[in-house]
């Protein structure tokens, strides 16, 4: 009993020291605005590869963001490499900043260069685009920047700098794509679809699945090296074209405990024609999967399916689907 009288009363007082700590939080309410203010940038959280046009040599960059300090800054990185060598690296720091009502960039840059871009504010501004324009600079006077907000998979990066007239002289112009890891390294996205319609939405299985196709197949020794097992594929089709991927369910699925299924890759392609869905995600050994769905009768659904890579197509015809 003395245990419970002690114990009880520290756990109450804890309790009301915790929930006035959080009433009297003197940022929760700043802290609620800069997260909303700073959603409208959720569509960059990723990684994306960039090309530079530019009259030499191509520019390639790799351009990265994600949230940081509790989701009130969106914090980004960006290499750009030249033939290979590194020839410019930078973190982008983006706020809002809730007494101006304005997006706020702080682009950290080697050699040890800093700027402070603000989110432009002109009346004939594309709301579908994200200007900044120079507040404070130091090492790169008179820079403007352009950055289009993601459509789909891509977006566009234009800068400008004036030069000693004033006038607006070309700086750089760099488009970007969304990637995904793959055992082939970066894989450029190239989605033409917002949203996965309704109808196609849930984990497709390959009922009763097909063998490789003879005469597209390599050795047996190399079909076991690329997997070349369907039974247990798993074509997660969501809402959202960034949550679409390609598993593999464990081979233990009557144990008590069964895995959960391993990810394959994500889908690189997405795209409608007609009336039906090709999704395209790419897998390990420089493999790629396709499901199409085409709707059928009776409100079904109609599987093609086509497995290829390392210059073979191992299985390219219809197939049975069930869903989970």
């Amino acid at each position: 009993m003395k245990r419970t009288t002690w114990v009880t009363p520290f756990l109450f007082l804890a309790a009301v020291a915790t929930q006035l700590h959080a009433d009297d939080d003197p940022y929760a309410e700043r802290r609620a605005k800069v997260r909303e203010g700073l959603k409208v940038l959720a569509p960059f959280v990723g990684t994306w590869l960039g090309q530079r046009k530019t009259a030499g040599e191509p520019q390639t960059s790799t351009r990265s963001f994600e949230w940081a300090l509790g989701g009130t800054f969106l914090r980004g990185t960006t290499v750009a490499r030249m033939a290979g060598e590194v020839v410019f690296q930078a973190e982008l720091w983006y706020t809002w900043d809730p007494e101006r009502k304005a997006l706020v960039c702080y682009f950290l840059e080697d050699p040890g260069i800093v700027q402070t871009f603000d989110q432009a504010t002109e009346k004939d501004a594309d709301p579908a685009t994200s200007l900044w324009e120079e507040r404070t600079a130091s090492g790169r006077p008179g820079m403007r920047i352009a950055m289009e907000l993601p459509r789909k998979t891509e977006f566009r990066v234009v800068a400008t700098q004036r030069d000693a007239q004033g006038r607006s002289q070309p700086f750089s112009d760099t488009t970007y794509r969304l990637a995904y890891k793959s055992s082939m390294g970066l894989q450029a996205a190239h989605w033409q679809v917002d949203q996965i319609p309704e109808s196609f939405r849930g984990d497709w299985l390959l009922d009763a699945p097909p063998r490789p196709r003879a005469g597209g197949e390599p050795t047996a020794g190399q079909g076991a090296a690329v997997g070349l097992d369907y039974e247990g594929l798993v074509f997660r089709l969501t809402a959202s074209p960034r949550d679409c991927r390609v598993l593999r369910r464990a081979s233990n699925k009557d144990a008590a405990a069964p895995e959960a299924p391993k990810e394959l890759g994500a889908a690189i392609m997405l795209r409608m024609d007609g009336g039906a869905l090709e999704a395209t995600f790419v897998g390990d050994f420089h493999l790629t999967y396709t499901l199409r769905l085409t709707p059928g009768k009776d409100g079904g659904v109609d599987g093609h399916f086509i497995h290829a890579g390392s210059g073979a197509v191992y299985y390219d015809g219809p197939v049975k689907l069930g869903r989970q």
